[in-house]
């Protein structure tokens, strides 16, 4: 885990960086007039240079110091994490990760609470340092246009006009689309825009789901995919629940496992399985002790 104590090191750096004639104030500019007058939300608003310059800014920012510095530039910088969006006031038509995707270990996790921040015609603003080869202190990964859109595509967004280069940073704008997951994908996914989430590291969110809860707000999934995945978990009610939650009214799931009559079923490393028994009561018995309200 990479440690961020620039703030620590060099204080409100960015105000002073931007009270110069430097690429940095070029960046912020540019921002502005980008993103224009809507109602913002700044996720990693450091010491709230960037937010300073909107009228109507709600920024957040995970580290102490940093909002301390803020306050003391007299700019509000709200606690709060971009990997837990839960607590926010409301959802906001207009998102900004200015300069943060590629200090975040986990990215499509940051996404995903970004997409369930916006409104559903919003739209969310990215700014990240191109790559340049070596991947710079404080960073776990850089940038190219292709690896920026992949990234954040499949997290259910949709590129919006071009990726623009400039101020030594590639600029991109992201629109909702839809949200479709596919647990257990292993190595050889469905394809078809489905985010991949398994324990391998070729997942597109490599995650162990006997871990819960999954990386997904609630409510955030539009269609959900899992194939000759159930059969091997530890406990697969908790994956259940984990579907009812994570998953939108009107989603569609589709769920495939061996049948219980053949042989395949009873294979080395299968854990349970899954009879049409146990699929009735899931839809008969199962909404009213888990599912919360009448999904």
């Amino acid at each position: 885990m990479i440690t961020f104590d620039k703030y620590d090191l060099h204080g409100d750096y960015h105000w002073v960086e931007f009270a110069k004639e430097t690429e940095y104030r070029k960046h912020v500019l540019f921002l502005k007039e980008w993103i224009g007058e809507q109602q913002l939300l700044d996720i990693g608003a450091g010491a709230g240079l960037i937010a300073s310059q909107f009228n109507d800014c709600y920024a957040i920012e995970v580290n102490a110091t940093a909002r301390t510095l803020a306050a003391q530039h007299d700019v509000v910088v709200h606690e709060g994490d971009a990997y837990d969006l839960s607590g926010l006031p409301q959802r906001f038509p207009a998102i900004l990760l200015g300069d943060v995707l590629e200090h975040l270990e986990f990215p499509e996790r940051a996404l995903l609470q970004a997409r369930s921040a916006m409104l559903d015609d919003g739209v969310i603003y990215i700014a990240v340092p191109p790559s340049a080869g070596d991947v710079k202190e404080y960073h776990y990964r850089e940038y190219t246009p292709e690896l920026l859109q992949r990234s954040v595509e499949v997290c259910g967004l949709k590129l919006d006009g071009e990726i623009e280069a400039n101020n030594g940073r590639l600029y991109a704008k992201f629109r909702k689309a839809t949200l479709k997951v596919e647990l257990g994908g292993g190595t050889r996914s469905r394809g078809e825009q489905f985010v991949n989430v398994d324990v391998v590291p070729e997942a597109d969110i490599e995650w162990n789901l006997d871990q819960t809860p999954y990386p997904f707000p609630d409510n955030s999934i539009d269609e959900l995919y899992s194939s000759h995945c159930m059969e091997h978990l530890v406990c697969p009610l908790r994956t259940f629940t984990e579907i009812a939650r994570i998953c939108k009214v009107g989603a569609r799931v589709e769920i495939r496992v061996p049948h219980p009559g053949n042989q395949m079923a009873m294979c080395a490393g299968h854990l349970h399985v899954v009879s049409p028994m146990m699929i009735d009561n899931m839809d008969l018995h199962f909404p009213e002790l888990h599912w919360k309200g009448p999904r």
